[in-house]
């Protein structure tokens, strides 16, 4: 009896195959110092990928620029080419901070899943991935209803259902605590194509990122469409890279120092060049996680050793 002929698998299901995970070991962080920290991170399950983007060419000084306006405009509305993979386009701000506010224009791929994407956001933000994390996804323009200054009579029924979902690394435990258990999503089985791809969700929704729930450091993500695919050769990366820092601004924020006010804070110690009379500058230099022996300069930035970073953490 012959045997029965397996059909060929398309591009796209081996790419999905290929896709989920890979053990992230040495995860320097995206600022003057990647070579002091690391740390250890899971993927999923199915293992991919061999080869490793070699480093991108820096973009040069962004220091006045909020993001690239080239690449959103070559995002917005130049076409995706078929049997390629989608590539996400997000302008990633950290809440809270100025002079310069700390941003990132990072390209992610549709079929990351959200613990990918909060490994990808750790390193662009140059985190050191210490602290509990969250996603939290509401709807576009819905204040939370306050029974305090409303009356619920004159409310819209929406405003009753501004939170549309939760999604964390536990989110079983988060859901046992909850009346809406179906709210809460686990990370690693949400891919950002079923948040950012979902007709209901599209143009009615916001999402931030909330890391360190102590300092309560929010990241406002603005989805901005997809990449069209010749987008990094255009600006001079290289196209087989996966995941890509395209522009941004500002020095990562330090760890455990109080949140935006805080940071502010040490920003204002290291701009005086004063004696270190409370040992802040001391801190930064030798004890903060994330932290830089060489000192603290708010608007400096290396997203050539971001991308490097991300290349070896995802290759493409």
């Amino acid at each position: 009896m012959p045997k029965a002929s397996k059909s060929k698998p398309s591009y796209n299901d081996m790419q999905r195959d290929r896709v989920s995970s890979r053990s992230l070991q040495d995860h320097e962080r995206a600022a003057e110092s990647f070579d002091r920290l690391s740390t250890s991170n899971e993927y999923d399950s199915e293992a991919g990928f061999e080869r490793i983007a070699p480093p991108v060419k820096p973009l040069g000084s962004l220091r006045k620029q909020y993001y690239n306006i080239h690449a959103v405009l070559i995002a917005k509305y130049a076409p995706i080419q078929s049997g390629t993979i989608e590539n996400y386009l997000f302008l990633v701000g950290l809440s809270g901070t100025t002079e310069p506010k700390i941003s990132r224009l990072l390209s992610v791929p549709s079929y990351f899943n959200f613990t990918h994407f909060h490994q990808v956001l750790q390193i662009a933000f140059g985190w050191a991935d210490m602290h509990m994390h969250k996603f939290e996804v509401t709807r576009l323009g819905v204040a939370p209803f306050n029974p305090i200054m409303h009356n619920p009579a004159d409310a819209p029924d929406d405003r009753f259902f501004h939170h549309v979902l939760t999604i964390e690394p536990n989110a079983y435990d988060s859901a046992d605590y909850s009346d809406q258990p179906e709210k809460f999503k686990e990370e690693s089985k949400v891919k950002l194509s079923q948040v950012y791809g979902k007709k209901e969700y599209k143009g009615k929704i916001q999402v931030v990122y909330e890391y360190d729930l102590g300092d309560g450091w929010e990241h406002d993500i603005i989805f901005l469409g997809k990449a069209e695919p010749s987008t990094q050769q255009q600006m001079g990366f290289p196209k087989d890279a996966s995941v890509l820092c395209l522009s941004g601004e500002g020095h990562s924020a330090a760890e455990d120092c109080g949140g935006s006010f805080g940071w502010d804070k040490l920003k204002e110690h290291f701009a005086r060049k004063t004696n270190d009379d409370d040992g802040r500058k001391e801190w930064y230099k030798k004890a903060c996680s994330n932290g830089n022996p060489g000192g603290l300069k708010p608007h400096a930035w290396d997203i050539e050793a971001i991308n490097k970073v991300l290349a070896k953490s995802f290759p493409g």
